[in-house]
């Protein structure tokens, strides 16, 4: 048994850095704490951040994101990117003046927002979860938006 574990004991102990090295700089792995994402990703779904995604681009429209705010990783889809104006009216978001089409909500006219309004300046995105209901998002903290170096990674992976 001593020869069995001395004869594999290198192999396994590079095999755990090398996750733990890709952990930190590469995947970036959670589950999800709420059901805010909902249907797209389910409650307590494991979900895995390439933090490559964003390293030579900014994340954009329609990205799910795993981000920091309040010292705590939360999973919510990108809708409003720099420059963006964006309101709501009628239980729809409009994007720059025009209805923005959201194909993964199971309710088109769910979305109401305390402020009616917002104005998205340089570094700075809205996001929210597909959930509109519960989500707790853009809509409804005191900072409305999230800076670009908050966003650690792109979810390309969830069950």
């Amino acid at each position: 048994m001593k020869g069995l574990i001395r004869k594999h004991l290198p192999t396994l102990l590079l095999t755990l850095f090398l996750v733990l090295i890709m952990n930190l700089f590469i995947w970036q792995i959670g589950v999800v704490a709420s059901p805010s994402m909902a249907p797209t990703v389910d409650e307590k779904a494991l979900i895995v951040g390439n933090r490559l995604s964003y390293l030579n681009d900014d994340p954009q429209r329609g990205d799910v994101v795993i981000f920091t705010k309040d010292n705590r990783l939360l999973v919510k889809r990108v809708i409003g990117i720099p420059g963006d104006h964006i309101f709501f009216k009628g239980g729809r978001v409009y994007l720059n003046g025009e209805i923005l089409e959201e194909p993964y909500l199971l309710e088109q006219d769910s979305t109401y927002s305390p402020r009616y309004e917002f104005y998205l300046a340089a570094d700075k995105y809205f996001l929210m979860g597909d959930n509109r209901k519960v989500s707790n998002d853009s809509r409804r903290w005191n900072v409305p938006t999230i800076q670009r170096d908050e966003i650690s990674s792109k979810v390309v992976l969830f069950f």
